[in-house]
């Protein structure tokens, strides 16, 4: 009987550390390129506060403090970018990181389907790429 138990006690003590691990594991950090297609995916579905995820923290002040008035908000600018950029394509084989910036560049088509090839600047805050311009 009290090997039933100790067994029984046992199965549940490593049971509950598996879950433990699961819950406790910290998000897994994504590339620069991983960064831009997540923005990217975050921005499609119109939803602007997933989207802050990926921006640094001095872009969001920028919009916060009218820098990009032209815009109105960052919500119109996730609004038009939605209505206006039909995919961003990063390109691998240009990500390049240094310390805590990197930078790669991407093939943005538009609705108009327009091509043009830009680079995005990252920089990393709180361990997790950020997209900077």
């Amino acid at each position: 009987m009290k090997k039933k138990i100790i067994i029984t006690a046992l199965g549940l003590l490593i049971a509950l550390s598996a879950v433990a691990t699961v819950v406790y594991t910290s998000p897994k950090e994504l590339t620069p390129a991983e960064t831009v297609t997540a923005f990217y995916d975050e921005a499609k579905a119109l939803d602007v506060e997933g989207s802050k995820e990926y921006v640094s923290t001095d872009i969001l002040k920028a919009f916060e403090n009218g820098g990009f008035w032209h815009y109105g908000s960052y919500g119109g600018f996730i609004s038009n970018y939605e209505q206006n950029v039909k995919t961003v394509k990063p390109i691998i084989n240009t990500q390049s990181i240094k310390g805590n910036s990197a930078s790669i560049d991407v093939i943005i088509t538009y609705t108009n389907d327009r091509k043009e090839k830009q680079k995005y600047l990252l920089v990393k805050e709180n361990s997790q790429w950020k997209i900077a311009k």
